[in-house]
């Protein structure tokens, strides 16, 4: 008998030969699973934080935000040309004003707001509709009304 075996003749329920199938077996990950559930909290106060950060950025715009709406309608009216209406964010609630017009909305909301300088609109176009004695920039306003504003028969 030699000293020296030949592997190819070794039994192979004795020398159970192991090849590498390219698999894990789970023992090879625990270090690095552990490693992760260490660094979790530092992961989720730098996730906090950015949460943070992008929530006042968020704030920050929409507080500054400005909508631009277009009125068709006024008085129960329909308009020739819509009314631009510029609504933005106030201290304590929002302010919707006429661009056309010198008049402006308050409200809690827009939506609020932006009913509010309707509500204004259509007491001017009626307060303008009955009478002709008026300065000179209430009579452009009125006038510009009358050209805009649709009547019954013209809608």
């Amino acid at each position: 008998m030699s000293a020296y075996l030949d592997t190819e003749q070794r039994d192979p329920s004795i020398y159970p030969m192991q090849r590498w199938s390219g698999q894990l077996t789970g023992l090879e990950q625990t270090r690095p699973r552990i490693l992760e559930h260490l660094d979790m909290p530092e992961k989720l106060n730098k996730l906090s934080m950015q949460y943070e950060q992008l929530s006042q950025e968020l704030q920050k715009l929409k507080a500054a935000m400005v909508v631009l709406v277009k009125l068709n309608f006024v008085a129960g009216r329909r308009l020739k040309t819509p009314l631009e209406v510029v609504i933005e964010r106030d201290d304590e609630g929002f302010i919707a004003r006429s661009v056309d017009l010198p008049l402006y909305g308050y409200g809690d909301d827009q939506y609020e707001a932006l009913d509010c300088l309707k509500r204004e609109i259509d007491s001017l176009y009626h307060d303008l509709m009955q009478d002709n004695e008026f300065t000179s920039e209430w009579l452009q306003i009125k006038k510009f009304l009358q050209e805009n504003v649709l009547s019954d028969e013209e809608r």
